[in-house]
This record gives C-alpha cells, structure tokens and sequence, in this order.
C-alpha cells in the first residue's frame, strides 16, 4: 500500500498516514510532533529572537540526566540568555 508524501517543511515531511491521524482520536506520532516543531522553528525563530525552540528528543534528554549534565548540554544555547525555552 502508497503512503503519499503530503508536505514537507524543513527536514521534515508528512505523508497521508500522518494526516490520517488528526482525524478522530488519535495520538500524535512522532513525526507530527516533529512536523510542528520545525514550522514553529521556522516561523517563528525570526519573530522572537529571544526565544529557544529544543526539539522533543532533546526536552526529554534533558528530563532525564543529571543537573552536571543538563548544564553542560544546555551551554549552547543558555549563553543566548533566553527569555523563554
């Protein structure tokens, strides 16, 4: 069976199966997560400078290691004094 891709943006596309489940009550898979942190990344990265946008994987990474390391991950972008992460 096709999977027709739909839309891309970014590094990022959706095929009809990935529409498939905004319909009715259906959990959003990773890639429509993905999809949407990419839009907003690229929509919205130039309007609000002061704000961070981390992918998923990496909000969990962060969840889930120490304080030692959490700090030395978020070096990058913490040196950016963000508002709003």
């Amino acid at each position: 069976m096709k999977d027709p891709l739909v839309l891309t943006i970014g590094d990022t596309s959706l095929r009809q199966s990935d529409i498939n489940l905004l319909h009715g009550d259906n959990w959003l898979n990773d890639q429509i997560i993905s999809f949407h942190y990419e839009y907003l990344t690229l929509k919205l990265s130039h309007a609000f400078p002061d704000v961070v946008f981390l992918l998923p994987s990496t909000v969990f990474l962060l969840t889930n290691v120490s304080a030692s390391e959490r700090a030395a991950l978020s070096e990058s972008w913490a040196s950016r004094s963000p508002r709003l992460v």
